[in-house]
């Protein structure tokens, strides 16, 4: 590229190999000068112009960039928002199932108590209304206890002369059986 000094009358110096500025005569100095200037300037514009070219291309890739982090940005923002939405609806509803759990228990344990509430009261019923309202002490819860494993007793003994008379009713079959096999020997003995 050419450069000039700056100084009146003298000749431009060159950085390109090519034209020797030496070698040119003074009568064409004046004329190379003026086209040396004139190219310079030309350089110097079509320079100006692909400088403004590239650095309008950069800003457009610039741009075109910054774009694209906003959105990547906007939907990384809604993602997040949507995960949290997520994660908040399951701790939701983990926390519904353990208070309705805890409810269901707490209402078990109430159920569980108010029936073993009932079944003492009815108990203390039955008690009172096999005594026959006597007029002792003998209604007290103790000795509710007490009527209440003489009755287990009871049912215990009911149940016991119920299977032996079913026992011997059926050994009474089986030897009505065993004897109408053996007729004569049975009517010897009687």
């Amino acid at each position: 590229m050419w450069t000039n000094t700056g100084e009146v009358g003298s000749a431009p110096r060159s950085s390109s190999p090519l034209i020797d500025v030496e070698a040119v005569s003074d009568d064409d100095s004046d004329t190379h000068n003026s086209l040396v200037d004139r190219e310079q300037r030309e350089l110097y514009e079509a320079a100006k112009i692909i400088q403004k070219a590239y650095r309008s291309y950069k800003g457009r890739l610039q741009q075109e960039q910054d774009k694209e982090r906003a959105a990547a940005v906007i939907i990384q923002n809604y993602y997040r928002r949507y995960k949290q939405y997520a994660y908040f609806k399951q701790m939701t509803h983990a926390a519904m199932v353990i208070q309705n759990g805890y409810r269901s228990y707490c209402e078990h344990k109430r159920f569980k108590k108010s029936q073993e509430a009932a079944v003492c009261i009815q108990n203390y019923y039955r008690n009172y209304k096999e005594q026959g309202s006597r007029g002792s002490r003998e209604g007290t819860p103790a000795s509710g206890l007490k009527l209440q494993k003489e009755r287990a007793e009871k049912e215990k003994q009911e149940d016991q002369s119920v299977d032996v008379h079913q026992k011997s009713a059926s050994q009474g079959a089986s030897s009505t059986s065993t004897g109408l096999n053996s007729g004569h020997e049975t009517s010897l003995d009687c």
